[in-house]
């Protein structure tokens, strides 16, 4: 597993239908690479399938940050990396960042499985890089 050091966690709030919105940043460095997740935008969290619920809970506290990492990279928010992730890099990230905040390595592992297998649609949808926000 990577060195996670999480530098600030961000803080959410309820954004209706859309999952939740980020009200203050929050950072994490990952394999020496600081991920920075900015206020405004919006997340689901995880997307668990029904079917693995009963194991994964979609809102379980050891996935939060780390899905929220993933939303970025995977929706390729401006900002969020000074390189873009691949979307292996991406989903390795997932892993190592939950089990940074303490979900088991084997609910991990099946997190992880479940993006490598059906992430590529997500990952599809990406937008093209787009510059830095001024101010």
């Amino acid at each position: 597993m990577a060195t996670v050091e999480v530098i600030r966690l961000p803080t959410l709030s309820p954004a209706g239908s859309h999952g939740w919105r980020i009200e203050t940043s929050g950072a994490v460095e990952w394999r020496g690479t600081i991920l920075i997740l900015w206020p405004g935008k919006t997340t689901d969290l995880a997307s668990v399938p029904k079917l693995l619920r009963p194991l994964i809970d979609d809102d379980e506290p050891g996935l939060r940050l780390a899905a929220m990492l993933h939303d970025a990279a995977y929706r390729n928010w401006p900002c969020f990396s000074p390189v873009s992730l691949t979307r292996r890099e991406a989903d390795a990230m997932l892993f190592d960042v939950a089990v940074a905040q303490g979900l088991p390595s084997w609910k991990a592992w099946l997190v992880w499985c479940g993006v490598r297998l059906f992430g590529w649609r997500h990952w599809k949808r990406r937008v093209l890089p787009r510059p830095c926000r001024d101010g």
